[in-house]
């Protein structure tokens, strides 16, 4: 068994279209702060190294925070609202987000090329995308193809900010599909769970084989 320090890799994906104005990203800051206090903590007793990362997502994308070791994180900056420049919110494009995570989804962005043993993806949303049911299905699909995304340690939640009940089928279905389990999608109120059980994870790993390749 190696005994080399393996990188966990937490990714952050916030949606920060209109739909999430007002108390959504309210809270939303003060969950990833905590986020990164949590892990922070949990770096102390961690075995392997600990990575952050936040994506912010609307009509375009933007890695506020490129992946990077906790420990060498102070502070996080302000989650903000998108706007067009006709000054209205910018709307939801979630293609455009996964599209991204296609891209990036690799050793060399996620973990400097390093040993990597697992990847924790956190998506913020309202879950009202705003592009066509069909680009949304072609871009999930092709993130399912990509062999990190895919992998058993790639593990996906859903931070949701509404009831699933006033969602579309297809949007629905679009998150069951991306977290692979109904029990991965949880409300917000819930979050301080989700997060205890993260880093409860994280602080007990042990070095294991690598299963994403040397």
């Amino acid at each position: 068994m190696s005994k080399e320090i393996l990188d966990e890799v937490v990714l952050v994906v916030a949606d920060l279209s209109g739909s999430m104005a007002g108390q959504p990203v309210s809270r939303m800051n003060v969950q990833i702060s905590e986020l990164l206090s949590e892990l922070k903590t949990t770096q102390k007793l961690a075995v392997n190294s600990i990575r952050l990362g936040v994506l912010g997502f609307h009509e375009k994308k933007q890695w506020l925070i490129p992946p990077a070791r906790v420990d060498e994180l102070d502070h996080l900056p302000m989650l903000q609202i998108g706007k067009r420049n006709d000054g209205f919110f910018a709307r939801s494009n979630y293609s455009i987000m996964l599209t991204e995570l296609n891209r990036c989804m690799n050793r060399d962005f996620l973990c400097e090329n390093r040993s990597l043993n697992s990847v924790h993806v956190l998506l913020f949303s309202d879950g009202f995308p705003t592009d066509s049911q069909q680009s949304l299905k072609n871009a999930a699909a092709s993130l399912k193809k990509n062999a990190v995304f895919s992998n058993d340690r790639c593990r996906r939640y859903v931070i949701q900010e509404r009831e699933g009940k006033s969602l579309g089928l297809y949007r629905r279905d679009f998150w069951t599909s991306f977290v692979n389990s109904e029990a991965n999608i949880v409300c917000a109120e819930q979050f301080s769970e989700l997060l205890g059980d993260l880093c409860g994870e994280l602080s007990g790993i042990k070095d294991e084989d690598n299963v994403f390749g040397p």
